[in-house]
């Protein structure tokens, strides 16, 4: 009976230990799992310092971030030295997030100046921080000046004016008289004092001295340099003349001719796969909008014109960044803010914050040794398709994530694999990767391609 016993009490420590190993094995083989990362998209976030004001002796930059919808700010960049027109730029951001940005001028660790904030996505490039630093060297003479852009009819021998004043004065004081009244002007104030905030105003008058036009008010402090006043004229165009042939009393009078509206695209962010973006236009005090721009590449600057406006006419324009579905309709990814323009009109950017992220291509490059020619060898790479890629961004490393060999950008073959030739050493390991972009004749480095895929590796032989 013992005999049964002990056998029964050495199969349960059997059982026991075999239980035990394999949880451990289990859990051994799982710590060597790797959870799955999801690749995000690094970009930037880049631009210029717009700083009016005297700048005071060994001053410094810094610049803060802050993604919109957190309560964590982080300071980004720190101890840039403050110059006007001097450049900046924040990394490592993730595409298709929209971010707050911010920058102050201190000195000796006190805050003279902010900047104004900048609401973007990521990528963006181009963007101004500008700053008005007040107080300084009020007993100094400044110079305020820059450009006057007029949309809309400009009759003959119309000239411009521009009024300012100190901040918080009530009357205006004559800065510039009888200036041309011709697109982008230049204007200029030698008499403002330095450190002293403006508020500025241009008007446009025609030959009979009647304001046919105002900007909106300009808010500097002295000296600053490169500023914009826009004048929007409400003045009508001539009724065009009708010969002699088309004249009729039934006729109705004709109507304004046409005229062009034209400017850029401030794009921000990643395009989407098959988008565009569409401007829609409609009179300052219609209802509804209509079509005026389609099939705008979604690039930052890119350019676009609206050849239908009417002389003499207030228009509002809105720039919409659409993705194309598969049954043919539309999905609206992001719109800009509204622009008021006068026809004719020149300059008008339109923003579009793109919050679309691309992930990294899933499948890896292979790569085929074709045939030796003198010391190398002729391989062929072969770059899986992605859909709705428009060009490709492939390197060639000697060593893992490098592009020593080659790093070159290519526009797709439509929907099949790409296909490249590339010269190798003999008897030399390399590596290869790509990215992507949604849009076509995308330059290396670009912030419209996605993350690189995996590395794949091979060698040629002797």
């Amino acid at each position: 009976m013992r005999i049964y016993i002990f056998i029964a009490i050495l199969l349960g420590i059997i059982f026991l230990l075999s239980v035990t190993g394999i949880l451990l094995f289990v859990r051994l083989t799982s710590s060597d799992q790797k959870p799955e990362t999801k690749i995000t998209q690094a970009s930037t976030i880049s631009g210029k310092f717009d700083i009016n004001g005297v700048i005071p002796v060994g001053s410094v930059i810094s610049v803060t971030k802050k993604e919109v919808g957190s309560v964590i700010s982080e300071v980004s960049v720190k101890n840039l030295p403050a110059v006007d027109e001097s450049t900046w730029s924040i990394s490592g951001l993730t595409a298709g997030k929209t971010y707050e940005i911010i920058a102050q001028i201190t000195v000796n660790n006190k805050t003279v100046a902010s900047s104004s904030i900048l609401t973007l996505t990521s990528p963006a490039n181009g963007e101004k921080l500008v700053f008005n630093i007040s107080g300084g060297s009020e007993n100094q003479s400044a110079i305020i000046s820059g450009n006057i852009q007029v949309n809309g009819y400009i009759p003959a021998n119309s000239t411009i004016s521009v009024f300012g004043k100190l901040t918080g004065e009530s009357s205006y004081a004559l800065f510039a008289d009888k200036l041309p009244a011709k697109d982008r002007q230049f204007m200029s104030y030698i008499d403002a004092k330095a450190g002293a905030g403006y508020e500025i105003i241009g008007y446009l008058y025609d030959s009979s001295k009647n304001q046919i036009g105002s900007s909106s008010a300009l808010m500097v402090t002295a000296p600053a340099v490169d500023e914009l006043i826009t004048i929007n004229s409400i003045a009508l165009a001539p009724t065009p003349t009708q010969s002699p042939s088309q004249a009729s009393s039934s006729q109705v009078s004709p109507t304004p001719s046409s005229s062009q509206i034209s400017g850029s695209i401030d794009f921000n962010g990643v395009a989407p796969t098959n988008s565009r973006i569409v401007i829609f236009q409609k009179l300052y005090n219609a209802p509804s909008y209509q079509l005026a721009v389609d099939n705008i590449t979604p690039v930052d600057n890119s350019t676009w014109q609206w050849n239908s406006a009417k002389s003499s006419t207030w228009y509002n324009l809105i720039a919409i960044l659409k993705q194309r579905n598969s049954n043919g309709t539309d999905t609206d990814i992001a719109t800009s803010s509204t622009a008021s323009v006068a026809a004719p009109g020149s300059s008008v950017v339109l923003t579009v914050n793109s919050n679309i992220s691309i992930p990294a291509p899933t499948s890896t490059i292979t790569m085929l040794c074709q045939g030796k020619i003198g010391n190398y060898w002729n391989a062929q790479l072969t770059i899986p398709y992605v859909t709705g890629a428009l060009s490709y961004w492939y390197e060639v490393g000697t060593y893992s994530g490098g592009g020593n060999v080659t790093s070159t950008a290519i526009n797709s073959s439509g929907t099949t694999n790409l296909l490249v030739t590339v010269q190798l050493n003999p008897q030399t390991a390399y590596y290869f990767r790509y990215a992507y972009a949604n849009v076509a004749n995308t330059a290396v480095g670009s912030s419209q391609f996605s993350p690189f895929s995996s590395n794949s590796q091979g060698n040629c032989g002797n």
